[in-house]
């Protein structure tokens, strides 16, 4: 399988984060989500992040929030979330939904 360096940490498996907590908050490096750490992706995996940043650009034009889109395709806002971020597949029928905010 080909793999390309990962698209969030940029190959290096860590990204850098701000800690909101009590009673400090802070800047640390935590292992990127993404790529699992490992610095990089598969291409499939870089094909379904870039459709989910075109199909989130389509919803913010349509003005619909996550969760509004999610009801649209019956499913819940967090699954939502990571079908944009490319971690979930996509419905099948999802593109029917897409096609109508443009109408």
């Amino acid at each position: 399988m080909d793999t390309i360096p990962c698209f969030h940490c940029h190959g290096e498996g860590e990204i850098l984060a701000y800690i909101n907590a009590i009673p400090q908050c802070y800047w640390t490096w935590i292992r990127c989500n993404t790529c699992d750490g490992i610095g990089t992706v598969s291409q499939a995996q870089q094909t379904a992040w870039a459709e989910g940043r075109q199909r989130r650009a389509r919803r913010v034009a349509a003005q619909l929030s996550q969760r509004e889109m999610a009801a649209r395709l019956g499913t819940t806002p967090q699954r939502y979330s990571r079908m944009e971020q490319g971690l979930e597949p996509w419905p099948d029928d999802s593109g029917a939904a897409f096609a109508a905010l443009e109408e």
